[in-house]
């Protein structure tokens, strides 16, 4: 079995140009109470208020924060801006959705209410004055949760804004619920992409010829290895969407954190910093950065080095998660890039943006990114160890699927988890919200969390025990 731990001495002379780039390897160790310094003034600020208003830590707080700019920015009008996801695997009670919640509010504020007027404004009458059909009404929207959109409203959206979001509250529960699996397939089959291909579903009716329509998609994803199980997780990590998001998991609560409800001063102050970020962009729309100059920097090369390395240091099964890692961190070179150049127009009105980006952005990154690869080893070894001690109730776990395809084939599903839980394997779970987690990896849902059946992981399950 290889060792998922990396020892830096016995593979220092693979790397060597790492190691010399490294000047300050405690830099790379922050703990996750400290915030990090980008050398950004505005950046800094920003995610040192943002703390005082969320149980989240500053890794969860940064990267969730970064995303939206990026969103913010590629919304203003850089063309430059790469689209990246974002999975938090945290613990519950580690403040994930009201970090997601907060930043949404203070970062995309600005973009939401721009599109929100133009709704408001979109005729509601043709020419003629006949009511115009909802599926024919432009849809002005950038921001979609998972379980209230389709590919088919989302190409709509994406017609009229070339930047959008999906948000997977629950990302592991929206792995078992048959209507979401679209959305999760389209997101997989769009990521990275700058366009998208129309028409939408509606539209086909009417014989259009499909069209490349461009968009750029992020995906906010958040979830709990408890949830997801190791199985589902190398599965979705091998071919699924969890091998393209920069990825982040913390098993402590901040229970003595001090956390403040924000007033509204500091709330509409950090709004106005987000507007003028989305005009800033809009001023400089046609900016571009000159091409290929990441791809020649010796920062990057070393790197891509250091993923090789901490790749080959893993079992071949987690090694996809390593497969976009260098994309990710081209992602937030441009992203911080743009973020400082805004930093100095702030102290200087006239500054315009540099088509060049500097090496200390570059290494920001490399340091920034090279906190969520190294944390890559807690999720390993938390999906390893949950692993050994489900493997201890693993005939517990069979003999209830046997139940579920019994069920099945009497017609008795659907069914709840709270009904279902008296039919399970003694011992049973406490309470249904354990029930739910020991059998949804395994189970097919519908809309209301409704047992259907198994799902194709849950009859391998069975499968793989009776071969």
């Amino acid at each position: 079995m290889t060792s998922n731990t990396l020892n830096f001495k016995e593979v220092a002379s693979q790397f060597e140009g790492v190691l010399k780039s490294i000047k300050n390897l405690s830099n790379i160790y922050l703990k996750s109470d400290r915030a990090f310094d980008f050398g950004i003034d505005f950046l800094n600020e920003y995610f040192a208020e943002v703390a005082k208003y969320t149980r989240a830590d500053f890794r969860q707080i940064e990267l969730i924060g970064l995303r939206n700019f990026a969103m913010i920015l590629s919304y203003g009008g850089f063309d430059d801006i790469l689209a990246f996801n974002t999975l938090d695997l945290s613990v519950s009670g580690s403040g994930k959705s009201r970090n997601h919640d907060i930043q949404k509010d203070l970062i995309l504020w600005p973009m939401l209410e721009e599109l929100d007027a133009k709704e408001q404004e979109s005729p509601r009458e043709n020419e003629k004055g006949e009511k115009i059909h909802d599926l024919d009404k432009p849809v002005f929207k950038a921001y979609h949760n998972a379980v209230s959109t389709s590919p088919q409203f989302f190409l709509r959206a994406a017609n009229e804004t070339p930047t959008q979001m999906i948000y997977f509250d629950e990302f592991g529960r929206s792995l078992q619920r048959q209507n979401l699996m679209s959305i999760v397939d389209f997101c997989i089959e769009n990521w990275g992409r700058s366009s998208l291909t129309a028409p939408s579903e509606h539209k086909n009716y009417l014989h259009n010829k499909p069209q490349n329509i461009k968009c750029k998609i992020f995906c906010a994803m958040n979830t709990t290895i408890a949830y997801l199980g190791k199985d589902t997780y190398i599965h979705e990590l091998q071919g699924g969407l969890l091998n393209r998001p920069i990825t982040y998991f913390s098993k402590k609560i901040l229970e003595d954190k001090v956390v403040l409800e924000i007033e509204d001063e500091v709330k509409n102050r950090l709004i106005r910093q987000s507007q003028e970020l989305m005009w800033f962009a809009n001023k400089n729309a046609n900016h571009q950065l000159i091409k290929n100059q990441i791809v020649f920097n010796q920062i990057t090369n070393e790197f891509k080095d250091l993923i090789k390395i901490y790749k080959e240091s893993y079992k071949e099964i987690y090694q996809d998660y390593f497969v976009r890692l260098e994309y990710n961190y081209t992602a937030i070179v441009i992203t911080l890039h743009y973020l400082k150049e805004f930093d100095f127009y702030l102290k200087h009105s006239e500054h315009r943006p540099s088509d060049r980006i500097a090496d200390e952005t570059y290494m920001t990154t490399y340091y920034f990114m090279k906190i969520y690869i190294d944390n890559f080893e807690e999720i390993v070894n938390t999906l390893e160890n949950n692993s050994d001690q489900s493997d201890q109730s693993d005939d517990r776990i069979e003999n209830a699927l046997k139940k579920v395809c019994e069920f099945e084939n009497k017609g008795i599903l659907p069914l709840s988890f709270s009904k279902f839980l008296q039919y399970m394997p003694r011992p049973r779970p406490k309470n249904t919200n354990e029930a739910r987690n020991i059998l949804a990896p395994f189970v097919a849902m519908d809309v209301k969390g409704n047992i259907l059946g198994l799902n194709p992981q849950g009859k391998n399950k069975i499968l793989a025990k009776s071969g």
